[in-house]
């Protein structure tokens, strides 16, 4: 078996090797890296980023220690400042700043004097994305307390600011300095490029092998399914292998430091590992080189905005679980590093994906070069067992795709009721049509199982339930990740520690709504639907009111 496989790979990466294209945008790739990373080797060198901030009342909390006597005017244009929150504080509120509490805090020394002139403020920023929108903010503050003293004195009066960080902005290696943001995030970034280049190889490997019909006869030859995939996904996964090592060695020999490189390759193959099962599964499964490129853009493009996302959570707010890949590249690079939790629950993805495709070429309209009906799809990967167990399947499945239609639904809802309603009624309206949208959206699969298979209560709810799970389960890791990047990690884990109520809402009001679908009677099935609607809206109500973000 393992010869089999061995030879299926080798004819596999004959075939990419052998493509001049290919080799062709590898070598212009490699060239770039090699001329931009020196160039971007003190890229914000003097720290600090910044990205709009949105224009809510009290967004960004700051604190203000004042030790002078005179600075009315100072802290007159800070109040001013719609989108900062002012606390004040008797001496530096470090451990606030610490726990993601605040923005960053700015003290005001006691030589500071407006009637003498101005002087010298000092700005401590913190971690999150806020810091960078409260510099914004302190500057333009400063500028008009600048033009108000240069008016009183008509001239020579000035405001200083001092920054600075909670983490080392400029890192010396030997004689070599360089950024930080360049060391833990642009080349951990860097290094995850290769995995999305890979895209025309797999569609080729699969795609272009059921349109060619060359798959068939492969599968006509002494080689099973599973040896077919095996081979097949070990040229693909050595081919963006050998592209993320080359890289990483490229990195090296530009004496950029990577603390711990294999700890970073090690990562990386685990990556590319799941990135080509799941990508090679959608290649089987399309049928058209149109429908592969699209399939494979959405798997890419989210899976690289993950990537970016969690960079940015883990340099700008140092929540970083360990188990993503992205996280623990980064590790490797500074130092640190815990390849297990970050390797493991990628090899898992591509084992599952591997053994999706073993079963999608098992399909004879596969082999035929047409796309899978996906109801037939479903129903053999879900519907089998006891129709509670089918019902839990269903819901689960089609979670991911009901989260996505329920968010596209709710924001254009938000756009009517924010625009074509007055304001005391638009945010009631909103809440209200997004716990309408939700439900009725978690109640898909549940028709989906009505029609497909006829079942009881049992499997009726077990299907409600495990759809509003899945969503749950989605929707929390959005607001964990978003919460991370806005608040830091205290405001993460502040959002992981009342997720228990919201969970119980979404089991009570989908579970009620969905009784409607079995309890028989139109006016009793659009009650119940309603008063799930109304338990969903009443707890996201309350939640507004609290103002607790869970």
């Amino acid at each position: 078996m393992g010869v089999r496989v061995l030879r299926v790979a080798e004819r596999e990466l004959a075939e990419l090797l052998g493509n001049r294209r290919y080799m062709l945008a590898f070598g212009v790739q490699t060239l770039l890296l090699l001329l931009l990373l020196p160039a971007f080797g003190n890229l914000l060198a003097e720290g600090g980023a910044s990205v709009p901030a949105p224009a809510l009342e009290g967004f960004i909390p700051v604190g203000v220690v004042v030790y002078s006597q005179d600075a009315g005017l100072l802290l007159g244009e800070l109040e001013q400042r719609r989108e900062l929150r002012v606390y004040l504080y008797s001496s530096p509120p470090v451990e606030e700043l610490e726990r993601g509490r605040l923005a960053g805090y700015l003290v005001v020394p006691a030589e500071y004097r407006e009637s003498g002139g101005g002087g010298r403020v000092v700005l401590v920023l913190g971690g999150s994305l806020k810091a960078g929108m409260l510099e914004k903010a302190v500057r333009e503050a400063l500028s008009g307390v600048r033009g108000e003293l240069l008016r009183r004195s008509g001239g020579g009066a000035g405001v200083e600011l001092v920054r600075l960080f909670r983490r080392e902005v400029v890192v010396q290696v030997e004689e070599r300095r360089y950024s930080s943001f360049f060391l833990g995030y642009l080349i951990p970034l860097v290094l995850f490029f290769p995995l999305f280049m890979t895209g025309g190889a797999v569609i080729d490997s699969t795609t272009g092998e059921k349109l060619r019909g060359t798959l068939e006869c492969l599968l006509a030859s002494p080689v099973s399914r599973g040896e077919v995939v095996a081979g097949k996904f070990l040229a693909l996964w050595g081919f963006a292998s050998m592209q993320c090592a080359l890289w990483l060695g490229v990195v090296l020999a530009l004496r950029i430091p990577v603390a711990e490189p294999w700890s970073a390759l090690l990562v990386l193959l685990g990556a590319a590992a799941s990135l080509s099962s799941l990508s090679m599964l959608l290649g089987f499964l399309a049928g058209s080189h149109r429908e592969a490129n699209l399939a494979l853009m959405l798997l890419y493009i989210p899976a690289f905005i993950g990537v970016l996302y969690t960079l940015t959570a883990s340099f700008f707010t140092g929540f970083s679980p360990a188990y993503l890949p992205g996280v623990g590249v980064a590790r490797a690079v500074s130092g640190g590093a815990q390849v297990l939790p970050a390797l493991l629950p990628q090899l898992l993805l591509a084992f599952i994906a591997l053994f999706a495709c073993r079963w999608a070429l098992g399909r004879e309209e596969l082999l035929a070069g047409s796309r899978p009906a996906f109801r037939g799809m479903l129903e053999e990967a879900a519907l089998r067992g006891t129709p509670t167990r089918a019902g839990a399947h269903l819901g689960l499945l089609f979670s991911p795709a009901g989260f996505i239609l329920a968010v596209g639904v709710e924001l254009v809802a938000a756009f009517a009721a924010l625009r074509l309603l007055p304001h005391p009624l638009g945010i009631p309206a909103l809440v209200l049509a997004s716990a309408a949208t939700e439900e009725a959206v978690k109640l898909i699969p549940v028709l989906l199982l009505l029609r497909w298979r006829p079942s009881g209560a049992k499997g009726v709810l077990a299907c409600a339930a495990a759809s509003a799970l899945g969503f749950f389960a989605i929707e929390t890791a959005v607001a964990l990740a978003g919460a991370a990047v806005l608040g830091g990690a205290a405001s993460a884990y502040a959002v992981a520690y009342g997720r228990g109520a919201t969970l119980a809402m979404h089991l009570l009001a989908t579970t009620t709504a969905a009784l409607g679908l079995v309890l028989g009677g139109r006016s009793r099935g659009v009650l119940l639907f309603l008063a799930g609607v109304g338990v969903h809206a009443a707890f996201n109500l309350a939640i507004l009111g609290g103002g607790a973000w869970v």
